[in-house]
């Protein structure tokens, strides 16, 4: 199985995680929607390194302090377009504009920058 089918599996699981706990905050507690989707992120991108640790990249590098912080490194900008994304998103689209569609745009835009970034940079495959 190709590493981009991999990582496609992987990912939407974590989509999935991170799509429901930031629908979760925003619609059932008030949460404002950039802080429900760091939130939703993060918990995603747990369970992402390690199964793309694991699986997807086979690197082993988990005890690997360098790939580490690689890795924090690509998740602090993936989260920054993440944010910057929404934020954007909100000005183009008037108020009443669905936040399900708006987390969904700023989610697939970022999920594209992060490939890249764990293939390339973090995993250096």
């Amino acid at each position: 199985m190709s590493t981009f089918i991999r990582f496609t599996l992987v990912s939407l699981l974590g989509v999935l995680v991170d799509f429901s706990i930031s629908l979760i905050l925003s619609e059932l507690f008030f949460f404002n929607l950039a802080l429900s989707a760091v939130i939703g992120f993060l918990f995603a991108a747990l369970l992402n390194f390690s199964l793309h640790n694991v699986w997807t990249f086979s690197s082993n590098h988990l005890k690997n302090e360098f790939i580490i912080n690689r890795y924090v490194i690509s998740l602090f900008m993936t989260i920054l377009i993440r944010l910057f994304s929404i934020f954007f998103l909100q000005l183009l689209f008037d108020e009443f504009t669905n936040k399900k569609f708006i987390l969904l745009i700023a989610i697939t835009f970022s999920f594209s920058i992060n490939f890249l970034l764990n293939r390339y940079y973090v995993f250096l495959k």
